[in-house]
């Protein structure tokens, strides 16, 4: 397969799928990934080979252009395969922007680790005025609960 037949396959694959700018980006894209490597000593037959099928690359695209637009602006990974008979699956990844505790938006907890500082110098602070005595006693505790405090809302984003 050439150039040519690879770019038009795939741009008739994606029009009416994707929008026109849509289109255009994603053909020049493969347009100047396949001359790149052609002038890095590739010849045409060989990169179209490495590329794969257009239509399998088209429905990938397509896919992902819907998964976009379905999943707030997030993709979610989900992969097309292409074997020899000429069969396609499709393959799911784990998706970005959900965690297993329940996910949250990285404002939220950013906001959620400033507040527990926050609250963990306050408490500091009012101990310091009660005296150091107090402060010999209950440092230890503190310290262990805003680090903890720290740590959970670290690993919960994962």
């Amino acid at each position: 397969m050439t150039k040519n037949e690879f770019l038009t396959i795939l741009r008739g694959q994606l029009t009416g799928k994707l929008s026109q700018a849509d289109v255009e980006s994603n053909i020049n894209y493969y347009s100047n990934y396949i001359n790149e490597e052609m002038m890095g000593g590739k010849t045409e037959e060989a990169v179209i080979d490495e590329l794969g099928n257009p239509r399998m690359i088209a429905k990938n695209l397509v896919a992902a252009a819907e998964r976009i637009a379905g999943n707030g602006g997030i993709p979610n990974n989900t992969t097309y395969t292409y074997d020899e008979q000429g069969q396609d699956s499709e393959e799911s990844g784990p998706t970005y922007g959900q965690t297993s505790s329940g996910g949250g938006s990285a404002v939220g907890r950013v906001i959620g680790s400033i507040v527990t500082i926050i609250i963990a110098v306050l408490v500091i602070f009012f101990l310091f005025r009660m005296g150091f005595f107090m402060i010999r006693l209950l440092i230890p505790i503190i310290a262990i609960l805003v680090i903890g405090g720290i740590f959970l809302a670290f690993f919960r984003r994962r």
